[in-house]
């Protein structure tokens, strides 16, 4: 199994079919499933017969009133409210990528893959557009629900403590000071190009790292940047190696720095 998905990835860029099936088996989606079944039936007595069908029991838990969810949902809606305030999604969209949201944070609180008492699932700013952007690829609530849950498995963005202070390191600033130190060692040129325009590398970087860079690429590269973090955190377990995770979320701004030099060094402060 594990070579056909090499040859499969191997041989190019892979169709949606392709796609669909190589992420749902390097994420485990099926075996997140039967765990997800198996916790259900045993603390509400409630059997889920198949992935849709557990997708939209967590969906209708949405509308209870819980004290752990109420702050994350009230953080959902305030982004979904900005996102559509863009213009480039329907309302069907928006209640979509909310709805996808809110399900994970029911789902998370059975705690699946978390190894200590005190881990936990995190919002963060950026979920919202990794999930349009599943979506407008995929088109099925259900299966960017389960590959969701899929990515918290490895993404180190699910599981930095306590986000919403300003004043905390999290996962997105440590990635954003390691790339700009990378940027001042090996590309000092851009580097102080960027400082006599006034404008920090960091402030360019934040953002875009904690959306995976979906709100900066088009589709089908986007799908690619997505194929390298699958693949990688499939087969290396970057959720258990952060410094790879770093090298490989690092590598995508200074790439484009580098690929963008000439025009970087030619711009002027206005």
């Amino acid at each position: 199994s594990s070579n056909k998905l090499h040859n499969l990835i191997y041989m190019g860029i892979p169709s949606l079919v392709y796609r669909k099936s190589i992420y749902k088996t390097l994420l485990e989606v099926d075996n997140l499933f039967e765990r997800t079944r198996e916790l259900i039936y045993q603390k509400y007595e409630k059997d889920v017969t198949n992935p849709q069908q557990c997708f939209n029991y967590f969906a209708d838990q949405l509308y209870g009133n819980n004290e752990k969810t109420n702050l994350i949902f009230s953080l959902i809606d305030n982004d979904s409210t900005f996102i559509s305030s863009l213009g480039n999604n329907s309302y069907e969209d928006i209640n979509s990528i909310k709805k996808i949201a809110k399900s994970f944070f029911i789902w998370a609180e059975l705690r699946i893959g978390l190894k200590k008492r005190e881990d936990k699932y995190v919002y963060f700013i950026g979920l919202l557009s990794i999930i349009q952007k599943l979506r407008q690829y995929f088109k099925e609530d259900n299966l960017v629900f389960w590959l969701l849950i899929g990515l918290s498995q490895y993404m180190a963005h699910f599981h930095q403590e306590n986000p919403l202070f300003s004043d905390e390191m999290n996962y997105i600033n440590i990635y954003g000071l390691v790339t700009k130190l990378i940027l001042e060692s090996h590309h000092k040129q851009i580097y102080d190009k960027f400082i006599s325009l006034n404008f920090p590398p960091e402030f360019f970087l934040s953002r875009h790292l904690s959306t995976l860079y979906t709100d900066y690429f088009k589709d089908e590269f986007m799908m690619r940047i997505f194929d390298i973090l699958i693949f990688e955190s499939a087969f290396q377990g970057l959720y258990g190696d952060n410094l790879q995770y770093l090298r490989i979320l690092c590598a995508i701004p200074i790439t484009l720095f580098e690929l963008s030099q000439n025009k970087i060094l030619l711009c002027k402060e206005k």
